[in-house]
């Protein structure tokens, strides 16, 4: 039998995204643990200095220790969080960021049972220094290959999480490596039973559409696919999912800036979009493109309907 949910702990995320677009890993762990009966505190990605431009009065308010919790979809509680510069940029940046989120944390969990989940290893050091909670690490990524000029920073923090994880989760097999001294669990990216109950909309017989749906950053490699591009003038591209590019907040990178404009007619950017629509435009594609580790490919759209065909590799 179920314990009540009043005897749960609460599950806190610190997520490297804010709540809205609800459409990232942590996004659905919060949904699952409220199904479960849990209650859940999801602390958002903090803005930076760089908010002084946009958001002044929210940014100095959030500095300042002084958050507004909000209620989210689920009935998940929210918390806006502000720090001074992202904490992968350096050591000062990092031992910064750590206890501004150490402070949120001891004043989000209290006395309350609580396991908290981490989501990048630049938070860590902010969980380890909080008593009684049980400490979670999420890792849907590999921060080394992601954050080149930082990565023998990285895989110290994850051996280092490694010692000091009450669990460790991945979320793929390649991941567990990364943390040398226990045991991780492999709970993979999925998508909702609801999602694939519906049969794929109808494509036309000749489709001349390419779809990507991700996210876009440096590891999205633009000038490969302007190639393409250039090889396929019969084609469209459509591209959905948010900006992350390093230095550019929500912006397109440079790179990605350029193939829009050498193309203004055939690739498009819609930024995200809500899932169940977003399950429509891939059906509707004639190709899909995906970025595999280090390689950019196109995959033809009966793979993603488990027929047998071939992936054709554009790059790497």
């Amino acid at each position: 039998m179920s314990a009540p949910a009043t005897q749960r702990p609460r599950v806190v995320i610190c997520s490297k995204s804010p709540w809205l677009p609800p459409i990232r890993r942590e996004h659905a762990l919060a949904t699952l643990a409220r199904e479960s009966g849990h209650a859940v505190t999801f602390i958002e990605q903090p803005l930076d200095v760089r908010a002084l431009r946009s958001c002044r009065s929210r940014w100095l308010r959030d500095l300042g220790g002084l958050e507004r919790p909000s209620v989210g979809a689920d009935a998940v509680t929210v918390i806006e969080r502000s720090t001074i510069a992202p904490g992968y940029r350096n050591a000062l940046a990092r031992t910064t960021d750590a206890r501004l989120l150490a402070r949120t944390l001891r004043r989000v969990v209290g006395r309350e049972r609580a396991s908290v989940v981490v989501t990048t290893p630049w938070q860590w050091p902010a969980v380890a220094g909080v008593d009684g909670v049980r400490r979670v690490f999420d890792c849907g990524d590999d921060w080394s290959q992601l954050l080149p000029t930082h990565a023998i920073t990285m895989r110290t923090m994850f051996a280092q999480v490694s010692t000091q994880a009450d669990a460790v989760i991945v979320n793929s097999p390649s991941l567990a490596a990364l943390f040398p001294y226990t045991k991780a669990t492999v709970v993979p990216n999925g998508t909702s039973a609801t999602m694939l109950a519906t049969p794929p909309t109808p494509t036309c017989a000749v489709s001349r559409t390419m779809v990507y749906a991700g996210t876009l950053s440096e590891r999205f490699d633009a000038p490969l696919i302007g190639a393409v591009m250039e090889m396929l003038p019969e084609w469209r591209l459509e591209l959905y999912g948010e900006c992350r590019y390093a230095g550019g907040a929500a912006r397109p990178g440079r790179e990605l800036s350029l193939l829009l404009d050498a193309h203004p007619q055939r690739v498009r950017w819609h930024g995200t979009v809500d899932r169940a629509e977003l399950r429509g435009r891939l059906d509707e594609a004639g190709v899909l493109v995906c970025c595999a580790g280090e390689r950019c490919v196109v995959v033809d759209r009966d793979v993603a309907g488990c027929l047998e065909r071939e992936w054709i590799v554009v790059g790497e």
